[in-house]
């Protein structure tokens, strides 16, 4: 299925953002959702106002308004390829458009329904995403979606692996989503070839898909 256009290939996703700080959670999630569901599956949204109604995969709901969607993202640390041809500078802003969207859902989401156990201001959100880090056992519920059992990440997996459009390789400390054996790493891009994918340092401990 097309996400936008051609040009918005498992390729284009995985290069067209990365973060600086302790948020690879929401990017890995945020790419493995695009290549996924596609930008108009990942939710519904309803126009309501100055706002829309977002419904999440599991049916939950919150509402959103373009200057709550701006506010969450002051100081995402996410950070945007640039394109100069038309069509590529297109399908990045919807990418844009998409991400901020799913980082404002889980600014407010951590205070509606909090996480593990804890509560959060919308201070104490922002930060969790950005600096502290989040564990990812129970992430993909913040967004309202499933995920397929986790697996340990053997060698004999790996070519498995490198045929996937959307696959989560983790340790304890870093997430990242691999599309057809091509990974972000900070600004740039590896691939995955016949040996367990290092990820900041460490070695890749599992692996796991979205339903």
């Amino acid at each position: 299925m097309q996400i936008i256009s051609i040009l918005m290939t498992s390729k284009f996703v995985i290069e067209s953002f990365w973060q600086q700080g302790a948020n690879c959670v929401v990017l890995a999630y945020s790419k493995a959702m695009l290549l996924t569901y596609g930008l108009q599956n990942s939710f519904k949204k309803r126009k309501i106002g100055k706002g829309n109604l977002v419904i999440l995969r599991d049916e939950s709901s919150l509402f959103l308004s373009r200057k709550e969607i701006q506010k969450s993202n002051i100081g995402n640390r996410i950070y945007f390829r640039k394109y100069s041809n038309r069509k590529k500078a297109r399908d990045i802003r919807k990418i844009k458009e998409f991400v901020e969207l799913v980082f404002a859902i889980l600014v407010q989401r951590l205070q509606l329904i909090g996480y593990n156990g804890k509560e959060f201001t919308r201070t104490h959100s922002k930060k969790a995403l950005t600096k502290e880090g989040m564990t990812t056992e129970r992430f993909h519920e913040l967004i309202g979606i499933k995920k397929k059992p986790v697996h340990k990440l053997l060698k004999k997996d790996i070519q498995k692996i490198i045929r996937k459009k959307a696959v989560l390789l983790y340790h304890n400390n870093h997430i990242v989503c691999a599309s057809r054996g091509r990974f972000n790493e900070d600004t740039g891009t590896a691939m995955i070839t016949d040996k367990i994918p290092v990820l900041h340092g460490r070695k890749a401990k599992g692996w796991f898909e979205l339903k």
